[in-house]
């Protein structure tokens, strides 16, 4: 259990400050995409407002601005009567045809700026409009890219440092940051073991007591109710240390064992309860069915599910049981229904908290204390597999996958 909560501890640890980190680079990145393009954008402005071409320097003389001549621009104006590109700025290295092919994707692009990639290249453009010419203005930002893609590499990998570093000081930190709460659940796992062994001796006085009244005097209500009463709080006294010792996680050599004897044993012991209470009980059980567990517990499991549904079926409702194999890799799956018209307004999800029961008040009819199902999915993830609950078309389904 400690070492779970540990690395539970670590997962949700390391998990947010994952999240943060991603949030913080997607932020960054896109904060240095932006200055880019509005400080690119700022640059064609600039080109375009000269007709396609910067001179050396704009300003009076005592306020004069020096113009971005290290930048890698071209323009071109084309003549929309003629439908003829004519270069206005050239770029050294650029042919004919990529000026032209590029010229064509700007004008034919919907809005009048943005960005055009070109193999490894990248050109913001601006396209300006007027009655009988329209000027575009190209700007070469691959450089520019480059070095925001660098930037973006650098910044995962020192992310990705610090993220293993944090979670490294997380290791070695879990186990104290945990420490007060498995000395917290340790201390309630020994108050309830010792608890229901302590518990033991008084019930079993009670139970001899109440039996040699019975014997002097004759049974009488009184005496049925103190035997009857006994009887429950010595299943609850059980039920607890099974609870205790499967929540503990104790190392149990888990087997193969015959799933389709434990079913068959447990539901033929069934079989007269269901008779006894007005209620039906069909059996679908395949031949050999396998599962990896242990010899005790595994008819544990099915004992508390058919005891459920049966407790739970409808009067003159049937309880069924099926199991079949899934393939060596896939184990083998248990579904025990019950007629449930009731089931509609059920919460599927609470019904392997520890002592919950539907009837909030705890005064039905019905024996029990809340606990079994919580066994059950104790259980089956000791034996590393998975139980659920649904309700469907007013019936109840239990299902349990186990590995083979």
């Amino acid at each position: 259990m400690a070492r779970k909560l540990k690395r539970q501890f670590v997962l949700v640890a390391t998990s947010a400050v994952f999240a943060v980190l991603v949030l913080v680079l997607m932020l960054v990145n896109r904060m240095s995409y932006l200055s880019l393009y509005e400080n690119s954008m700022d640059t064609l402005e600039l080109i375009s407002y000269y007709g396609g071409a910067l001179p050396g320097r704009i300003g009076s003389s005592e306020e004069e601005v020096e113009l971005p001549h290290a930048a890698r621009y071209f323009s071109v104006q084309y003549e929309q009567e003629s439908a003829a590109l004519t270069s206005v700025m050239s770029l050294g290295g650029m042919g004919t045809e990529e000026l032209q092919a590029l010229s064509i994707r700007a004008l034919r692009m919907p809005r009048p700026r943005g960005l055009l990639r070109n193999g490894k290249q990248h050109y913001f453009f601006l396209r300006r409009e007027g009655s009988d010419k329209t000027l575009l203005c190209f700007l070469d930002v691959s450089s520019d890219f480059r070095e925001l893609r660098r930037t973006w590499r650098d910044s995962c990998l020192a992310s990705g440092a610090v993220l293993f570093l944090f979670g490294f000081i997380m290791l070695l930190l879990s186990a104290r940051a945990v420490e007060p709460v498995v000395r917290n659940m340790e201390s309630q796992k020994r108050f309830i073991t010792n608890a229901s062994h302590e518990l033991k001796t008084p019930i079993a006085v009670i139970s001899a007591n109440a039996e040699l009244l019975e014997i002097m005097h004759g049974s009488s209500e009184w005496t049925d109710s103190i035997l009857h009463q006994v009887r429950r709080l010595s299943r609850l006294v059980d039920d607890l240390i099974v609870l205790t010792r499967v929540e503990e996680g104790i190392k149990k050599e888990l087997s193969r064992q015959s799933f389709t004897a434990a079913v068959r044993q447990t539901a033929e012991a069934f079989y007269p309860v269901a008779e006894q209470q007005g209620k039906h009980l069909s059996a679908d059980i395949a031949d050999n069915v396998t599962a990896t567990a242990t010899e005790r517990e595994l008819p544990e499991l099915v004992n508390i599910l058919l005891d459920n549904a049966v407790k739970y079926c409808d009067k003159g409702g049937t309880v069924r049981i099926r199991l079949v194999r899934r393939g060596n890799w896939r184990g083998s799956l248990l579904t025990i229904s019950n007629d449930y018209a009731e089931g509609a307004e059920v919460d599927c999800s609470r019904f392997f908290d520890r002592f919950y029961r539907e009837d909030k008040s705890h005064n039905c009819k019905k024996e029990g204390y809340g606990i079994g199902l919580s066994m059950a999915e104790g259980i089956v993830r000791m034996y590393k597999g998975q139980i659920r609950a649904q309700w469907r078309d007013k019936v109840m389904y239990f299902i349990v996958q186990l590995p083979s």
